[in-house]
């Protein structure tokens, strides 16, 4: 039994897709609206000290009692 494979999407679809771009939702990270604290957690990150690492994630969610 063949896997299903997704249908491949036409070339005229992909082209419009590109030339008619959607709108950025501003959660861009270029964005340099964001707040004092997410600039002081990426701030005290030094990258130069390890080699092969990413940035750490911020997560932005919270629990409730």
């Amino acid at each position: 039994m063949q896997p299903l494979l997704p249908k491949a999407k036409s070339t005229s679809e992909a082209d419009a897709r590109d030339r008619n771009p959607r709108p950025e939702s501003g959660t861009s990270a270029n964005d340099a609206k964001f707040g004092f604290a997410t600039r002081a957690i990426h701030h005290g990150y030094d990258p130069a000290g390890f080699p092969n690492a990413g940035q750490p994630r911020v997560f932005l969610n919270s629990t409730y009692d």
